[in-house]
């Protein structure tokens, strides 16, 4: 009613101003402002240009800034959402209709989900260390394996989708759902006394064969 009720005076003092010789008169023709009343939910607020009832005029373009608090989200825009920019984006825009509008800007809270943590004989995992921890959703966790002397990481087994590179010992794995990972160790090959143990029993075989041989010819 309000907006016909302007229009039709828009109307009127434009025939009177065409009648009297028009520019004059609808220059000084202000025009018509319409409130702007805004609101959010639990888990944020609007920054920008506030909270509660504002006076703009009719195609003013208005910022919207929507922050939320520490373990909620955006989620979006809702009410006389007809004229805003992209009502997904917390950062937007309203151009004010010819009407009274009443928007909300609404939260959610973040999931949270356990990521627990172990390891095999022969390392452990430093980083974040063993056990269960708790991460919001989309959280992206660093992990580090760190293997014992005489010990190698082999690979992280479990939940491993989302892991970045499950045979390294350093990677990442974002947090989507509930998630039971180790961090796999095995024991490394000495090569060296593997092969010093070949070389003593070759030796030892060839002396005990002389040894033999000659015991042979001297009866």
């Amino acid at each position: 009613m309000r907006a016909k009720l302007g229009k039709g005076l828009l109307t009127v003092l434009l025939v009177l101003g065409l009648l009297l010789g028009g520019i004059p008169v609808l220059a000084q023709i202000p025009p018509p402002t319409y409130a702007l009343t805004i609101s959010s939910t639990i888990g944020g607020n609007v920054t920008t240009p506030g909270e509660g009832t504002f006076t703009y005029d009719e195609g003013e373009v208005v910022d919207l800034v929507a922050e939320a608090d520490e373990g909620y989200r955006f989620v979006e825009w809702t009410g006389d959402v007809d004229t805003i920019a992209d009502i997904n984006a917390a950062a937007t825009t309203i151009t004010m209709p010819d009407e009274a509008a009443t928007i909300t800007a609404n939260f959610e809270l973040i999931p949270t989900y356990a990521l627990t943590i172990s390891s095999t004989i022969g390392g452990n995992v430093t980083t974040p260390s063993e056990g269960t921890f708790t991460y919001h959703e989309g959280e992206v966790v660093d992990l580090v394996a760190e293997a014992d002397d005489g010990y190698r990481f082999v690979n992280w087994t479990g939940d491993v989708n989302t892991i970045a590179n499950i045979n390294a010992a350093t990677t990442t794995i974002p947090m989507n759902g509930d998630y039971s990972i180790t961090a796999n160790f095995e024991a490394r090959v000495n090569w060296a006394l593997i092969g010093g143990i070949i070389a003593a029993v070759v030796v030892a075989g060839l002396a005990i064969f002389f040894l033999l041989r000659r015991r042979r010819r001297a009866a």
